[in-house]
């Protein structure tokens, strides 16, 4: 599932950081440069542990990516960061901790400071409000109902001050694994995204498609990086999702082969190459959902739905016609349909359990049913 992101209900005056323009960029008039700003976020100390983080893995992927320079990322702990990370010591300011957002002690009047060390960037954030403590008196949500109601309050506390670190440095996604801030029903952090290691695999790699690049796999080092061009990169996710794929081909091509007729070959290729390019466009429809929603926008993401349902049905109905052919049924091709209640039939009667998969009431059968009214739409008023 891909996260929408939350965006912000009043203009934040962060100053965004943009990736640097590299050679490998420059490129004919219509072959752009990447066009977003840099990804900002907070990562909660506890959701990856680096010395623990060594076998392939969702955790190992994670780590790698947002060391991507075209990602600002933070820790953070509620302890603060532990002794053996090392220091910057400033004559005028302080000490700063490179890689770390840090939040200061309260001293009894409610306002927190935040320091945070981007290179040789030291920035200082403030955090004032009384959100902490209406954290700590909703137990609504249920989050450590478990623990002593003290013990409760003072977590929630501790979450909702998280959120309010993540929202002064301007993070688009705070990483945390706090069943406060997935719960909680109120806008407690403005602009900020809280996901788990899956939402933020998702979110973050939505934004490096949305910036051409199609990164696989990178070492949490920040080396060994792995990528593929965008239709590499779709091609071998759509054989993910669609792992018989292997098994088709491989027949296709031996019966085009044997037979001289590559007609089957075609159509199973066509259903491949239609998923892949719905999977692209998809992209499109959630970019569009993540911008601040005006008519360009809206326009945007259904004109991109309306081409992912033409894109998928086309992708059934090629489906359909290799199962009419390979079944050697008897009707003509021009009726099979996975809604059409006499095709089903005849599959069934060759193919009992294949049939069995869009009988009414399976999740298949609904599946179909939603994919092929709205891509009706098409023909009738639009979305």
């Amino acid at each position: 599932m891909m996260p929408r992101l939350t965006l912000e209900r009043h203009a934040r005056p962060g100053i965004p950081s943009w990736p640097e323009f590299e050679n490998r960029h420059a490129a004919p008039l219509y072959l752009s440069r990447r066009r977003y700003r840099k990804l900002v976020v907070l990562l909660d100390d506890d959701v990856l542990d680096d010395e623990a983080v060594t076998a392939w893995g969702k955790d190992y992927l994670l780590a790698g990516l947002l060391t991507l320079d075209v990602i600002e990322c933070s820790r953070y702990a509620d302890a603060g960061p532990p002794d053996n990370i090392p220091r910057r010591k400033h004559q005028f300011i302080g000490d700063s901790v490179p890689g770390w957002a840090v939040l200061s002690l309260d001293d009894g009047s409610g306002y927190h400071s935040v320091r945070t060390t981007t290179g040789d960037q030291v920035s200082n954030f403030g955090i004032f409000g009384n959100a902490p403590d209406i954290a700590a008196n909703d137990t609504r949500t249920g989050a450590y109902n478990t623990l002593d109601p003290a013990e409760a309050a003072t977590r929630r506390r501790a979450d909702a001050l998280a959120a309010m670190v993540a929202n002064s440095i301007h993070a688009d996604l705070f990483i945390s694994n706090r069943p406060y801030l997935h719960a909680v029903t109120w806008n407690l952090a403005d602009g900020v995204t809280i996901v788990g290691v899956d939402g933020a695999l998702a979110a973050i790699g939505m934004y490096l498609r949305a910036q051409d690049e199609y990164v696989t796999s990178r070492n949490p080092r920040g080396g060994g990086t792995h990528k593929m061009n965008r239709g590499l990169y779709f091609w071998v996710g759509t054989r993910e999702l669609l792992p018989s794929a292997w098994r088709w081909s491989a027949a296709f091509a031996q019966h085009a082969t044997g037979g001289g007729d590559d007609k089957l070959s075609l159509l199973g290729q066509s259903v491949l190459q239609r998923t892949e390019r719905a999977l692209q466009v998809r992209d499109d429809v959630h970019i569009g959902l993540n911008k601040p929603q005006d008519n360009d926008t809206a326009d945007d993401a259904l004109s991109s739905l309306d081409v992912v349902l033409l894109l998928l049905m086309g992708a059934v109905d090629a489906t359909v016609r290799v199962v009419h052919a390979v079944l050697e049924l008897s009707s003509p091709a021009r009726i099979a349909g996975l809604h059409k209640d006499k095709w089903i039939a005849d599959v069934s009667r060759v193919a009992p359990t294949l049939g069995a998969l869009f009988a009414p009431g399976t999740n298949h059968a609904h599946a179909l049913t939603i994919l092929r009214l709205l891509r009706n739409s098409i023909h009738g008023e639009a979305l």
